[in-house]
């Protein structure tokens, strides 16, 4: 069998939140074909709950096609016009 193997950073929140220990983290993957029916979309959701009773939400959609190119701010600041 081959497998693949990638760090992959997803960008879950527009800014960096700060985690301690004791915060939890929830995640929830899901995958669907996308509209070739060949190859599957990816979504993201997240909630991380503080220790300190802080709520943050977040989620990324991750199509395989139809995507915009910079449209998450990380994204473009990684990879600023000009």
């Amino acid at each position: 069998m081959k497998t693949n193997w990638a760090t992959i950073y997803m960008p879950l929140f527009d800014s960096p939140v700060p985690v301690e220990p004791g915060d939890v983290l929830e995640l929830t993957f899901a995958a669907a074909l996308s509209d070739d029916r060949v190859h599957p979309d990816y979504q993201l959701k997240a909630a991380l709950h503080t220790a300190d009773g802080q709520q943050h939400r977040g989620s990324l959609v991750s199509p395989h096609h139809g995507g915009a190119f910079r449209s998450n701010v990380i994204y473009r600041d990684l990879f600023p016009t000009g």
